[in-house]
């Protein structure tokens, strides 16, 4: 129903009958809604007069320095899991209040950067500490939630892609992309956590950005020489020490996760430019995730490829790797024959 068509519908009720509707409407409204709305502010003050609405919403905006003394707050009573219970420095019935709290702070700030200009930078910064504090916290570690995003109304992707956008309004391209490198990177232990999903909010916000695709790319490709000259080194060292094996400790799997990580944004930024050889290459030169397994290491990459809807390389690079001696599993075995048929409905 359309506003104009509300208006007739409701105009011969009665009052008891508006309010008995207005209550039920209410009940109906999530809790997030009625405070990101003021909801009950707005039913306390009735029809506000012309010029009023605003003046009163601009006269709710903190000061930077009072959100970033809350942040602050808030941040300390995470980490030391007051939420959870810890110490009980906060009482039981106000610690499941943390996700308002944070939702309200995670507003405050990005309206704050939007009207202050002059606190951009540290706003960016505050929103950094609330981006990580969620991501540690889940799964009960700093709050009592499996999904500390999904409780403070965020998607995990969306929020992460909403603070780049602010790096990409204040930083010079290089260190924006740095940073935007960085805030990718970190992983958190939740269900819609994993790198791809904020990998791809991202993309859909500057695919048609070539300059932004660029420095994207140049910062992964910094970033990975780092962590491979780490994975290099740690398994230097475990070689001398005669503990290496090709399995992996959790220091030397965090390292190999983020090379993976960085080889999946690189190879699908490179992809979007229309550098697709180069992205193959880079690949192989760069990939060091199953290292010890060659045939792991095709199936990524065509995965890779099929996933940037480029199933002719795909072929290519199975029939390549038969060649050098390499026995592709069952399934790409399936997947070379249905390409090189004419399938068009791949299952991989």
């Amino acid at each position: 129903m359309k506003i104009p068509e509300l208006k007739i519908a409701i105009a011969n009720h009665s009052k008891e009958d508006l309010a008995y509707l207005l209550v039920e409407l209410y009940k109906q409204v999530p809790k997030a809604k009625k405070e990101d709305n003021d909801i009950d502010a707005m039913i306390l003050a009735g029809k506000p007069a012309a010029g009023e609405a605003k003046v009163a919403k601009t006269q709710q905006m903190k000061a930077f320095a009072v959100i970033q003394a809350e942040v602050d707050d808030f941040v300390n009573h995470a980490t030391k899991q007051h939420y959870l219970g810890k110490d009980r420095a906060i009482a039981k019935k106000d610690r499941p209040k943390w996700r308002f709290t944070c939702r309200a702070l995670l507003k405050d700030l990005f309206e704050n950067f939007q009207k202050e200009k002059e606190n951009r930078v540290e706003c960016i910064s505050a929103l950094n500490q609330l981006y990580r504090i969620l991501s540690v916290g889940g799964n009960y570690h700093y709050f009592s939630t499996e999904n500390s995003f999904a409780s403070v109304g965020y998607e995990h992707g969306v929020l992460c892609t909403d603070i780049i956008k602010l790096y990409f309004l204040v930083f010079s391209l290089k260190l924006a992309a740095e940073k935007a490198v960085e805030l990718l990177l970190i992983d958190a232990d939740t269900p819609e956590a994993y790198f791809g999903s904020r990998r791809r909010h991202l993309i859909e916000i500057i695919k048609n950005d070539d300059p932004k695709l660029e420095a994207l790319v140049a910062a992964a490709k910094n970033k990975i020489v780092i962590v491979n000259q780490k994975i290099d080194d740690y398994i230097a060292t475990e070689k001398r020490r005669k503990n290496y094996s090709q399995g992996t400790t959790r220091l030397s799997y965090a390292m190999t996760k983020e090379n993976a990580n960085l080889i999946d944004l690189i190879f699908n930024v490179m992809f979007l430019l229309e550098e697709e050889e180069d992205a193959i290459v880079y690949y192989h030169e760069n990939n060091k995730q199953y290292s010890h397994d060659k045939e792991i290491q095709l199936y990524l990459l065509v995965k890779y490829l099929i996933d940037c809807k480029a199933p002719n390389l795909a072929v290519r690079e199975i029939e390549e790797a038969v060649k050098n001696g390499i026995s592709p599993r069952d399934s790409l075995v399936k997947l070379h024959k249905d390409i090189v048929n004419g399938v068009n409905d791949l299952y991989f």
